[in-house]
Parts: structure tokens; C-alpha cells; sequence
């Protein structure tokens, strides 16, 4: 890939991925991290009320895994990219790098209907962070990427929507402005509430979605299950939850009744907790202030079946909501969130299942 840009020496730089994996450009290492597309959850969205005609994503637009290769502070600071230490910078000392405030990432994609290269960009600080996370990965949970993932060199951009983390990378330069491409500068940003077109939107007045908001979803039992009372007095509700920025999961709450009380889960696994580390810590310590986490936690939780289910049936209706170290947590109406493109929804997750008498 080719690597250009104010303050990259030797600019434009042609990088091989030999030399990634040799250690040229910076220690190989691996981090846990989520990816999630913006649509996740979509079809919660296009539940309530009408959105734009794309994918409609269940709560199964996201992954975790384990990515192996080069931070790319790292590589930008092996390339000449400099920014001025504390001291100098409170005296006006220069950078090397004053001129650029954003790192843009092309693919080798082309996309037909745009007649380019699908390109995103990110915040130049979010890469040259030491805790930020970026990475070129080569690897995914200890394998070569595959053709879907990325192959052979993407970008993983851990606490930000997963568009910005190009696959099939073929350049990284550096920019006074973010990327002018449409993925960026219109197809991820959160409408208003008020927009039901596209035709009238004024995207210049929106930022682009980079951090997603906090998120959690139950994964078992699946929607419609079926729940015999006089084989089972409690049933076992089991899911993720995860934030972007890097925010550290502290709780997750599980409700029985709908939100009317709610009862807080057991995590049972938790990566990546520490300021930059990939060391599982014991999953039910609380968080430090100031740590990063880039991976979800799993958490678990018993919850007796209603007595009135027990005696008569039917539906029974369970919603989680997960809080970060901010104590930031997920707005309970769907309703609140809704957006024409259908993106970043993340209100109380809900799953209905069936539960048959005890009798």
C-alpha cells in the first residue's frame, strides 16, 4: 500500500506487507476489538416506522475477534510523523505534521456508481494515539484474513463505526480535510427526526458517525422460543454488550416485566480492559477510570419465569440495557432513536419468546 502525506519523509512511501510482517514499521501485535456496522439493530428501526431501503440488520451486525499487525502510531511515527511534545506545543513549537488532522484510507474496491474507490477517513489524532487502538491487520482470530475480511491488509479502527476500518487497503494519506467521498460526507451520518427523504437533507450541517454509543443485545433464547413452564422454572438469558471510544462496559441490567424492575447480570467475559492492554482482567472487576476497551463483554443472567406465564402462558417479554463508565447507558424507546437511514440504534434491546403453562 502506498502511505503519503505532510511529514511523511520519502513521500509517497510504497509499504509491502512483508515488511509489516517483519517488524519494519513496528512490533507485530494483536488487540481485541469490535467492529459493528452503523445499521446494526436496523430492522428495530423499519419496525417502528418507515426507513431508507437498506439491509435490515438484526442485532447481528457486529463481531469481536482478535486482529494481528501494526499500530499504525507506530508506523506514522517510523514514516517521520511528528507531533511536538506537551512543553513545546504549549510554546507554538511546530509539528511535522500541522498541516494534516485527518488520515483517509482507500480500498482497492471500486465502486462503479461513485467511480472511485470506496474511502473513509478518521480523525488524524485517533490514529497518532498510543491508546487509540488503530491497527493494519493482516490477521483475524490468528488466521490470514480472508477475501470477505479484508485480504490481504485492512484497517481496524476499534470504537468507531466499522465503515471506517477499509478493507483490501491500497493507500493512507494524510489530509488537511476528511475524505470528499460519499460514504463519508453523506452515506453514514444520523438524519433528524424530521427528515424522511434524502432529497432536502442538508449533509454538509452533520458530522459523520466515528464512535458508536453504548450497546447491548440478548443473543439466547432466540426470538420466538419456546418456553415449557412444567419442564423449567428459570430460564438462562445470555448476550453482549460493547461501546465505542474505547468506554469500558461496568453493568448490564435485564428486565422480566418491560422494564418496570430490573436485575443486573453476571459478566462472564471481558478482553481488552486495560489502557491499551489485551490481558483478560477478571471480568466482574470494575473497570479503571481512564482504561480503554475496544472488545464486548458477555454477561449471563437466571431469570424466573413470571407466575402468571407459569399458569396461563404466553409471550413473555425480556429488554436488557447496558451502562459504560460514564454511566452513559441505552434510551428506552425506540421511538427516540428512530432516523431515516436507520443508524447507530441502540434503545433497550428486547426479545420476545413463548412460554407454555406449567399445567
Amino acid at each position: 500500500f502506498e502511505l503519503s502525506g505532510p511529514g511523511i519523509n520519502g513521500s509517497p512511501l510504497s509499504i509491502s506487507l512483508e515488511e509489516l510482517k517483519e517488524g519494519s514499521w513496528g512490533p507485530v501485535s494483536s488487540r481485541q476489538a469490535v467492529l459493528q456496522c452503523a445499521g446494526n439493530r436496523r430492522a428495530e428501526m423499519a419496525a417502528v416506522k418507515l426507513v431508507e431501503g437498506r439491509a435490515p440488520w438484526n442485532h447481528g451486525s457486529i463481531g469481536n475477534a482478535l486482529w494481528t499487525g501494526v499500530e499504525v502510531w507506530r508506523l506514522l511515527r517510523k514514516a517521520g510523523l511528528q507531533r511536538p511534545s506537551e512543553d513545546n506545543a504549549a510554546a507554538g513549537a511546530p509539528s511535522s505534521c500541522d498541516s494534516a488532522q485527518h488520515l483517509i484510507a482507500e480500498g482497492w474496491d471500486f465502486h462503479a456508481e461513485g467511480g472511485k474507490h470506496f474511502e473513509a477517513s478518521i480523525p488524524l489524532g485517533k490514529a497518532l494515539d498510543p491508546t487509540g487502538g488503530v491497527m493494519l491487520a493482516w490477521e483475524m482470530n490468528g488466521a490470514p484474513l480472508l477475501p470477505d475480511h479484508g485480504y490481504p491488509l485492512r484497517l481496524v479502527v476499534p470504537g468507531f463505526v466499522g465503515t471506517r476500518s477499509v478493507k483490501w487497503l491500497k493507500r493512507l494519506s494524510l489530509s488537511a480535510s476528511e475524505s470528499s467521498s460519499a460514504w463519508q460526507q453523506k452515506d453514514y451520518k444520523i438524519l433528524p427526526q424530521a427528515y424522511t427523504t434524502l432529497s432536502k437533507a442538508d449533509f454538509a450541517s452533520m458530522p459523520p458517525i466515528m464512535a458508536m454509543p453504548v450497546q447491548s443485545a440478548i443473543l439466547l433464547p432466540e426470538p420466538g422460543s419456546v418456553i415449557d413452564a412444567s419442564q423449567v422454572s428459570a430460564v438462562w438469558f445470555r448476550g453482549y454488550a460493547w461501546c465505542g471510544g474505547g468506554l469500558p462496559i461496568t453493568r448490564v441490567d435485564v428486565s422480566a416485566d418491560e422494564g418496570a424492575t430490573w436485575a443486573t447480570a453476571k459478566v462472564v467475559e471481558r478482553e481488552g480492559g486495560g489502557q491499551g492492554s489485551d490481558v483478560a482482567p477478571d471480568p466482574n472487576a470494575p473497570p479503571q477510570v481512564g482504561s480503554r476497551a475496544w472488545s464486548w463483554v458477555k454477561w449471563q443472567l437466571p431469570l424466573q419465569v413470571p407466575p402468571t406465564l407459569r399458569e396461563s402462558g404466553g409471550k413473555w417479554r425480556v429488554c436488557c440495557k447496558a451502562f459504560n463508565i460514564n454511566c452513559d447507558s441505552q434510551p428506552g424507546s425506540l421511538a427516540s432513536v428512530w432516523n431515516f437511514r436507520g443508524l447507530a440504534c441502540n434503545a433497550w434491546h428486547y426479545v420476545d419468546v413463548a412460554v407454555l403453562p406449567a399445567a
